[in-house]
């Protein structure tokens, strides 16, 4: 975490489970913030879309084995 002037310092950015995301500069706006974390929430969202596919998928060859 970088240290010295105000131009430096950072925040932490965590979800709302409180786990940590990113580090946001201290001197953002407000917007940067949100838009971060926006990325991430379409990442997670992703993630689990395809995953939920795979598993479908996958469910879908073990009934077929029992045909």
């Amino acid at each position: 975490m970088p240290r010295g002037a105000h131009a430096d310092r950072v925040l932490e950015l965590r979800d709302a489970g409180g786990q940590f995301l990113c580090f946001v500069p201290e001197s953002g706006s407000p917007e940067m913030a949100k838009t971060a974390y926006s990325l991430y929430l379409q990442g997670l969202r992703a993630g689990e879309q395809l995953a939920l596919a795979k598993l479908h998928m996958m469910i879908g060859a073990a009934l077929n084995l029992t045909d």
